[in-house]
């Protein structure tokens, strides 16, 4: 199905995803949708409009769309070390073991879910293949989806643009319920709350006064980021060369 926004046209196209971006930062800096943040509410935003059939399908294989292309190969490498930035590495690294165990846990579900309902739903010759690419992409995201469904010439499968849209609209609204779950009063109380929060936004407001966001920092920010994405893009290519002849 084709969408009313052409993927030929690149500005229009080019205002919508910096309009879901944009409503994104701004509702979460008004609380327009309480603890929901930004950035789920900019995914949630976009995935509507392609699942409308407004904007065209960002995982589609056959569609090039070359707004897409551009924020994947520039915006995305860019917008990595600046939000690294504001980053505590020493609390990550610490952290970085119980998030893994957390999951290999969250992996090992997946599967098994993927098993049961495997064996409860049956879609005929396409349910392996359907129930493998689900796997994959709630385990690796996207790109797990596509390299998935190629493995298993299951990209050129009439199922294949179904198992997108279902992808999207489920895993948004899972997505959503997980960043909604805190807030339920039922469930909170089996969450733990941080006491240092209160503490954190306080240093972060004061650290803001200290440091005003000015055109010189944003200037200077934009050319370490860029800086260290052209270093990782002229680093990259000679690396994966030497990993390739060796194997």
């Amino acid at each position: 199905m084709e969408s009313l926004i052409s993927p030929d046209s690149h500005v229009v196209l080019f205002l919508m995803v910096i309009g879901a971006a944009a409503l994104g930062i701004y509702s979460e800096y008004k609380k327009w949708f309480g603890k929901l943040s930004g950035i789920l509410v900019t995914m949630i935003s976009m995935s509507l409009l392609s699942m409308a059939g407004v904007v065209p399908v960002a995982s589609n294989p056959n569609i090039k769309v070359d707004v897409y292309e551009m924020v994947f190969s520039y915006f995305i490498p860019i917008s990595i070390p600046m939000l690294l930035f504001s980053t505590n590495i020493t609390k990550i690294i610490k952290e970085s073991g119980k998030l893994l165990v957390a999951y290999i846990i969250g992996a090992i579900g997946i599967v098994i879910g993927c098993f049961i309902a495997y064996s409860f739903i049956d879609l005929g010759e396409d349910s392996g293949n359907t129930a493998g690419v689900i796997a994959a992409t709630l385990i690796g995201g996207s790109v797990n989806f596509i390299a998935a469904a190629k493995i298993l010439n299951f990209s050129t499968n009439p199922m294949f643009t179904a198992t997108i849209a279902v992808d999207n609209f489920v895993s948004n609204l899972y997505t959503l319920f997980l960043f909604l779950t805190p807030s339920i009063i039922f469930l909170s109380r089996f969450f733990v709350k941080p006491k240092k929060e209160n503490l954190e936004d306080k240093d972060e407001k004061q650290l803001e006064e200290k440091f005003p966001i000015t055109m010189e920092r944003i200037a200077v920010s934009l050319f370490i980021a860029a800086l260290i994405a052209a270093m990782g893009n002229i680093i990259a290519p000679p690396i994966t060369k030497s990993t390739t002849n060796r194997s």
